[in-house]
């Protein structure tokens, strides 16, 4: 099964013996790493080896090579624990230390980028995005501290044109988008950017940043795609106009927001490989 996609790779388990491998999926390069089975042991006791194996699927992954060729590996397990391995490696090692609560962490550049928002906590209503690295074994380090009168929760990171990028809400009225590069949030610059060309970005569930040209039916660039808060269809903010529009077709759309078998691309990105989505429609899918 796949586990994630990270770097242009896919993180595949064989369930027979939970073997874990990396794939190029068009070269057909391969790197052999530990079996979870080895992961799973150093879980709660309290926990039954089915439930360890379904939160450990609930991964996310970030990829280093070191010069000698030696890959290395860390994965997020749901949203608590880290663990690292290499390909020279027979186990994975768990990290000591606990990640903060987050969503939707994001993978570029060997580095996992996680967004925890302070919202019930005793603290200035931030919201925070901590960065760590596959070749360090370092707990998450804080680089940005958001005040959420500048952006508010939620907020959604993307890669574009191998810049990380931070989507959120002007205000809490959810009525305006705005895109800003996450290194000007680091420095403390809340300046959005103006556009992003031709570029669509998919956020909420699925987090992408792909052609205009690409996506059926067409659709304009310079936009955002993702289902806004409260609302049950996927909408499309334009950045240039400040503008909404409906993202999606009638056949596309159910109580949920999503169907089986969407007339569309759009829904098809965010539904493909979501083990979350499948497993509530009762459906086993098969992603090649």
């Amino acid at each position: 099964c796949v586990l994630d996609s990270v770097e242009g790779l896919l993180v595949l388990q064989r369930d027979e013996d939970t073997a874990i491998r990396l794939l190029h999926p068009f070269t057909g390069d391969i790197v052999e790493l530990p079996p979870l089975t080895s992961l799973a042991m150093q879980l709660k006791a309290d926990y039954t080896q089915a439930t360890k194996l379904k939160l450990m699927r609930d991964m996310s992954a970030s990829i280093s090579v070191a010069a000698d060729g030696v890959v290395r590996v860390m994965v997020l397990i749901g949203t608590t624990w880290a663990a690292v391995a290499t390909s020279q490696d027979t186990e994975w090692t768990m990290l000591p230390w606990r990640i903060p609560g987050h969503y939707q962490p994001l993978s570029s550049g060997g580095k996992q980028y996680l967004v925890h928002d302070t919202f019930f906590e005793d603290s200035p209503e931030v919201s925070q995005i901590f960065q760590m690295e596959a070749h360090l074994q370092d707990a998450p380090k804080l680089i940005a501290a958001i005040p959420k009168k500048k952006l508010a929760y939620p907020l959604y990171l993307v890669e574009c044109d191998s810049e990380v990028l931070v989507v959120g809400h002007k205000d809490r009225s959810f009525t305006h988008l705005a895109v800003h590069r996450l290194s000007d949030l680091v420095s403390r610059r809340y300046v959005p950017v103006k556009g992003i060309g031709d570029k669509v970005i998919f956020v909420g569930g699925r987090a992408l940043c792909v052609s205009s040209k690409i996506l059926v039916p067409p659709t304009t660039g310079d936009a955002v795609i993702y289902r806004r808060p409260r609302e049950l269809t996927f909408s499309q903010y334009c950045l240039g106009s400040s503008t909404w529009s409906l993202a999606t077709d009638e056949c596309s759309m159910s109580m949920s927001g999503l169907t089986q078998g969407p007339c569309s691309l759009i829904p098809h990105v965010f539904t493909c490989c979501s083990r979350r989505h499948w497993y509530e429609q009762g459906t086993n899918v098969l992603a090649g």
